[in-house]
């Protein structure tokens, strides 16, 4: 066995439990017969071990030594100032590149709409321009974004990009082109690898820089995914995770994401040995965690290894507003029912050629009406589980969110799950009795959520503190999708929000999405899509 030179060695004759658990990154090295320990707890092993301090120093200076020579000179930051952006990046930004060139393995802990995707696409660029023009590059990311990451790259930088998808044929075939950058979802990495390490159907050894994207997908840390991504990529060589929630429930939720970028980063083997060193434990048996200790420790290794960047820090450099979009893919049930209700109408328009554009777009509500799992269980509905993973996702950290729905029957299925999560919320609608005190407990009070239907609920009001705004369905009318917009966008705001549509990819939502981009009026742009569909003009 060859020696980690991050680790110090040591003969050590007699090694009590109890030093063990003071220092959790010892190890035993069975073929060298030595004890091995993590240089960052040199002093720990000297108080304990004073008879063994000059080899320790000894042991300590050299890895130091070797540290130095691997920590990547000014040269790096003279690429970042040599590189041309496409689109410059804010202040903020441009920092955050310079961390990741500075460092192999880090964590970008930015608030949603803070611009993570085109930090790490412009650090990839620069590191295959400047350094090694033939690294490839892999997005992990959830489903939903992989078409935006593309459009990023687009946006960006010059790399070519390609989205891994399909049947697991597909897969195969597209990861072996010959592209910059691939982008694949959390599913899809198990689905071409397999589950066994020792026998990987695709093992990724040609990627060179692999980014996770919403990396508290590896938050649980005993997993199947967590331990397949965490094996997989082992010996990148460039590894970042980008999140704005790096805990969502408890410190524990650190230990996975941090064990994929470097196991020596925190410095315990185990999430046991982790969760024993920072939690204080309690409750019925002693399972529960009631408390945290040894923070300040904790947050010096962390910020050692990643940056935390939240909206307030950085409200002078934000534009007035962040748009985003999540890209959801039709399936099962709900593309039967889509493709059969379009075929219908296609040939009924077919048939009646005349027909006015007030009744296209009223027999168009039933396609936007499919979309959002109005004939399919709760389960199935692909646009409400969006919904629910962006509200567990940014929950928490003073963020609060109003969601625009265009059908009571989505207001209601939003209120099941709502209620379903424990999240405090108010609707907002035709029927809403006192609709100022529903806003003033939005705008001061605990209320989480505000679920608005966009046709009668944006008139006169004022929601200054919602800073996440979903589009879980869009009306016909420009102007109305302005004004809802402005309800959260006006003096008094406390952060930029951040407006997010959930879009089904090739499909109605696709033409409204495009209209809204453009600035041109909905109802048009739909309306004549749906011409060009029956082969009109």
């Amino acid at each position: 066995m060859d020696k980690n030179p991050t680790r110090i060695y040591l003969s050590i004759e007699y090694f009590q439990k109890e030093l063990a658990k003071m220092i959790p990154t010892a190890s035993w090295e069975k073929s060298l017969k030595q004890w091995s320990f993590h240089y960052d707890h040199a002093e720990l092993i000297k108080r304990y071990f004073p008879h063994k301090q000059e080899a320790v120093d000894t042991q300590l200076r050299d890895i130091q030594s070797a540290i130095k020579d691997k920590t990547p000179s000014n040269e790096r930051s003279a690429w970042l100032k040599q590189y041309k952006f496409k689109r410059a990046p804010r202040t903020y930004q441009a920092e955050c590149i310079n961390r990741l060139l500075l460092h192999n393995k880090y964590g970008l802990f930015l608030d949603c709409g803070l611009g993570k995707t085109q930090t790490a696409i412009n650090t990839i660029d620069i590191l295959k321009q400047y350094e090694d023009e033939t690294y490839k590059a892999l997005i992990v990311c959830p489903k939903s974004v992989m078409v935006n990451w593309r459009e990023e790259v687009e946006i960006n930088s010059g790399l070519s990009a390609v989205v891994i998808d399909g049947t697991k044929r597909q897969r195969q075939k597209l990861i072996e082109e010959d592209h910059d950058i691939y982008i694949i979802n959390y599913e899809g990495v198990a689905v071409l690898s397999g589950k066994k390490p020792n026998k990987w159907e695709y093992d990724f050894s040609d990627i060179d820089i692999v980014v996770l994207d919403e990396a508290h997908k590896i938050k649980n840390a005993s997993a199947i995914r967590t331990r397949i991504i965490t094996a997989l990529f082992r010996d990148a060589k460039y590894k970042y995770i980008l999140t704005g929630t790096p805990i969502s429930q408890n410190i524990v939720d650190l230990f996975a994401q941090f064990r994929f970028l470097d196991p020596d980063i925190l410095g315990h083997k185990s999430v046991l040995s982790f969760r024993n060193h920072y939690c204080v434990m309690g409750g019925y048996g002693g399972y529960e965690i009631v408390g945290h200790k040894e923070t300040e420790h904790l947050k010096e290794k962390i910020y050692k290894n990643a940056v935390r960047i939240k909206k307030k820090d950085v409200l002078p450099e934000l534009p007035d507003k962040i748009y985003s979009s999540r890209t959801l893919k039709l399936s099962g049930e709900l593309l039967k029912q889509y493709e059969t209700m379009e075929n219908e109408l296609v040939l009924e328009f077919k048939d009646q050629p005349t027909l006015v554009a007030s009744i296209v777009l009223t027999k168009l509500l039933r396609l936007q009406e499919i979309l959002s799992g109005h004939y399919v269980d709760a389960k199935d509905n692909v646009r409400l589980q969006e919904l629910k993973e962006i509200i567990e996702t940014n929950r928490g950290d003073g963020n609060k969110f109003v969601i625009w729905v265009r059908f009571i029957k989505s207001l209601k299925d939003i209120e099941l799950m709502l209620l379903s999560m424990g999240v405090k919320y108010h609707t907002l609608y035709g029927e809403t009795k006192d609709r100022q005190k529903v806003i003033t407990d939005f705008n001061t009070g605990d209320t989480e959520v505000i679920v608005g239907q966009i046709d009668t609920g944006g008139e006169g009001i004022n929601l200054t503190s919602g800073n996440i705004i979903v589009y879980y369905e869009n009306g016909w009318s420009l102007k109305t999708r302005h004004q809802t917009e402005d309800r959260c966008h006006r003096i008094g705001i406390k952060s930029s929000p951040t407006y997010i549509d959930l879009v089904f990819d090739e499909t109605i939502d696709t033409h409204i999405l495009g209209a809204i981009r453009e600035k041109k009026e909905i109802s048009e742009m739909v309306v004549d899509a749906f011409k060009y569909k029956m082969g009109g003009k």
